[in-house]
């Protein structure tokens, strides 16, 4: 099965469900597209269930994603980004945050790219429920 090397933050713009990619929202598209085989285009019309499988898809990949570390380092984030001081300044915390990450600061170690597998089956839908 292919694999394709995402950034860490694509990977959890998905298992979040929060919008932290350094790409915005271009990286939850594109790995969105891939894990699914649906075109860039049609992404906005992708049903609710394809995200859901793809977030299933990727825990299953990276348990460590599920992790108690991982929900504090999550917290953490949160925190900084809400700060009235860090107003503005998004890309540096949000940066900061990865480079903490995967440096083993919050107990768990994770490489700044992920090889993601595409699901197995791609969801079919002709009627999106998103």
């Amino acid at each position: 099965m292919q694999t394709r090397p995402f950034e860490i933050t694509d990977v959890l713009t998905i298992t979040t469900g929060r919008l932290i990619s350094t790409r915005g929202i271009i990286g939850a598209y594109d790995i969105i597209s891939f894990m699914t085989g649906y075109g860039p285009l049609v992404i906005p019309r992708i049903p609710k269930s394809a995200f859901e499988k793809c977030k299933a898809h990727l825990l299953e990949q990276f348990p460590q994603l599920n992790s108690l570390e991982m929900q504090s380092a999550l917290s953490n984030l949160v925190t900084k980004l809400e700060d009235p001081n860090s107003r503005g300044e998004k890309n540096r915390v949000l940066f900061g945050w990865i480079y903490q990450l995967t440096s083993g600061t919050y107990g768990i170690t994770f490489d700044h790219v992920l090889n993601v597998k595409p699901l197995p089956t791609m969801p079919q839908s002709d009627e999106p429920d998103r």
